[in-house]
């Protein structure tokens, strides 16, 4: 019997004000339409998340910058997972332009296998 692949699921999104509520946070289409389309590319792909994380800015950082990126990486490193984001090209689109390099450089350089869920590859 083939095991599932197992896979940590990250998206992030940039917001105009910080979220207050659990239902604020829910209520976010980014972040929806990125989860949506994670648990597709999980049925389709015969794979298991095993952790969603989720992570939002007011700025526009390099969302491979952020802290909660880096938690989603020791938790796929941890657990041999890859890591699932849901469109690469709609999380590079939304970088600052000064940081895209920086950013694809980040995600070329990592010990784990990246996997955009809109593509369905790595």
């Amino acid at each position: 019997m083939n095991e599932a692949r197992p896979f940590v699921a990250f998206s992030f999104a940039y917001v105009r004000r910080q979220f207050h509520s659990l239902d604020e946070l829910n209520a976010n289409g980014a972040l929806r339409r990125q989860r949506a389309a994670q648990l597709i590319f999980e049925k389709v792909s015969g794979g298991r998340i095993l952790q969603t994380i989720a992570d939002w800015s007011t700025y526009r950082a390099s969302f491979t910058s952020r802290e909660k990126f880096r938690h989603a990486l020791e938790v796929a490193r941890s657990s041999g997972a890859g890591l699932l984001l849901a469109d690469i090209r709609e999380l590079l689109a939304r970088t600052a332009r000064n940081r895209i390099s920086e950013c694809a450089d980040t995600l070329d350089a990592l010990d784990v296998e990246v996997w955009d869920a809109s593509l369905r590859r790595t």
